[in-house]
């Protein structure tokens, strides 16, 4: 968004939802070939994400700004285990923040 002919600033969000499901087998020759299916639990999960990035122009070569920014990486099923008794412990959702402040120039 043009503010001013010094000052910009760059707004963003995302929504992301995402949906999983999971299923194991077991068997074969160890197990007289036989198969079983293994259904893990299904697993859904969103966030919302945003961008924010204030710009302004010192000079028309040099310019200061920050940014604020967050990001996500979904959980899910973290897929079967080699014994059985292990279980599964699905992976948990991740948010990040990030913050950046700088100055940009050219030089001739």
């Amino acid at each position: 968004m043009h503010v001013s002919d010094r000052f910009d600033v760059q707004i963003g969000g995302r929504e992301s939802q995402i949906k999983e499901s999971y299923t194991g087998f077991d068997g074969g020759a160890l197990e007289n070939n036989v198969f079983t299916a293994t259904p893990y639990p299904d697993v859904s999960a969103g966030a919302f994400t945003y961008l924010f990035t204030p710009q302004f122009k010192i000079s028309p070569d040099t310019m200061i700004y920050a940014r604020l920014a967050s990001g996500y990486r979904a959980g899910g099923p973290n897929g079967q285990p080699v014994l059985q008794s292990q279980g599964t412990v699905p992976r948990r959702r991740e948010l990040h923040g990030r913050s950046q402040m700088g100055l940009h120039t050219g030089l001739v």
